[in-house]
């Protein structure tokens, strides 16, 4: 019993990788909700398009941006992150060079790029997409808008951008790290140490301000901007059909979903949010670690050990557990084989015309020379679609 439930713990499986998350998520809805005083967040929302008269399928007017910027100077900003890639030139020169004199003028703003593969055809690897080139010459740093989500949708560990590139780069948090001059940020080689998202508050509850009501002279409290690092990004309640928004779950959604005023309450995060969830584990230094293999051996015995005393006090029960353990366990196990084989067999016996079946007899196939099941430990999926294009940022 002890064994096998170290084996299904281990193995890079469904079953897994969910009773990992769990054990993830569950413990944020015992302690207490932080709401961080050192991050301010701008949207781009519903209430924003209406108010400006900026289209959602098109880019925004740089000039608002620009306006943004001298304002968030003025107000006495800490550093500025824009969860925005300014691809290319606008259509309007005048608001480009606005922008970029507001950029280097504050001399502490971030803009957003992209870390995706090359175009089919195009090449191997992949490719950084920087902004508007003078806009990114007046920028302080970039960084990318890739996370790593897990298949549910949620951000569960940090990302720093690939450590394997000659050219550093940077994610937007670690990016606004350096700017902001945090020890942890010191270092490059540190961007690649595991760490697991610290999440302080449900989504909606960071401190944040709609763009046009950041614009306005009196649209905030006085002081609200001074010394902060301030996220800039979308963070729409609609989409259009068949598109994605810039959005995720995180540990207190399925809580909120369910708790009382649900129809009301916020069920998902912002993109822009994760990165200064990010941000703040750095500035912090509070991000979580996962246990390691000793004490999560020491959790799998005890457990192992409580479970196998039950059951052994009921002989019958006992028997039929481990019946379907057993059963579970090799379903899981012919499950991963054939993910990882069995589809390549069936195409190659398709392709010459045979009727196939892997199961009871391997054939001639990578199944035969198969002697374990991989068992590397699942990581996040690096999310290549759900990118923040200025064009897109409304839609998505």
């Amino acid at each position: 019993m002890i064994a096998t439930g170290w084996v299904l713990l281990n193995l890079n499986l469904h079953f897994s990788r969910a009773v990992v998350h769990l054990s993830y998520d569950l413990p944020f809805l015992f302690r207490p909700v932080v709401v961080p005083d050192e991050v301010r967040m701008v949207y781009l929302n519903d209430d924003a398009h209406r108010a400006l008269g900026q289209p959602y399928d098109r880019a925004w007017d740089r000039g608002i941006h620009a306006q943004l910027v001298e304002r968030l100077t003025e107000a006495g900003a800490r550093a500025i992150v824009f969860d925005i890639v300014f691809s290319g030139p606008s259509a309007n020169p005048a608001a480009d060079a606005r922008l970029a004199r507001a950029i280097q003028a504050n001399g502490r703003v971030i803009l957003a790029s992209e870390y995706s593969p090359f175009a089919f055809g195009a090449g191997e690897g992949y490719r950084v997409e920087r902004p508007h080139e003078p806009l990114a010459e007046a920028a302080a740093g970039l960084g990318i808008t890739q996370l790593a989500q897990d298949e549910d949708m949620e951000v569960r560990r940090h990302y720093h951008g690939p450590v394997q590139e000659p050219e550093p780069v940077y994610s937007e948090s670690w990016a606004a790290a350096r700017v902001a001059g945090l020890p942890v940020a010191r270092e490059d080689a540190a961007r690649g140490a595991h760490r697991w998202m610290n999440y302080y508050c449900p989504p909606g509850l960071l401190p944040a301000t709609a763009i046009h009501q950041a614009l306005q002279p009196n649209g905030v409290p006085p002081g609200f901007f001074s010394n902060k690092v301030v996220f800039v990004g979308s963070y729409l309640s609609t989409a259009f059909s068949g598109e994605r928004k810039d959005e995720f779950t995180s540990p207190f959604t399925a809580a909120v979903k369910g708790g009382e005023g649900a129809v009301t309450r916020k069920t998902h995060m912002a993109g822009v949010d994760v990165h200064a969830t990010m941000f703040l584990n750095l500035l912090r230094g509070d991000w979580l670690r996962r246990s390691s293999d000793v004490v999560e051996l020491a959790g799998t015995l005890l457990v192992g050990l409580v479970f196998g005393w039950a059951l052994l006090s009921y002989e019958v029960v006992s028997h039929s557990v481990a019946q379907a353990l057993a059963a579970a366990l090799g379903g899981a196990a012919e499950q991963a084989v054939w993910d990882k084989f069995g589809k390549q067999c069936s195409k190659e016996h398709a392709a010459s015309g045979d009727s196939y079946d892997w199961r009871p007899t391997y054939g001639d196939c990578p199944l035969k020379r198969l002697t374990a099941v991989d068992t590397g430990v699942g990581t996040g999926l690096i999310d290549f679609e759900g990118v923040r294009s200025e064009e897109h940022t409304s839609e998505l």
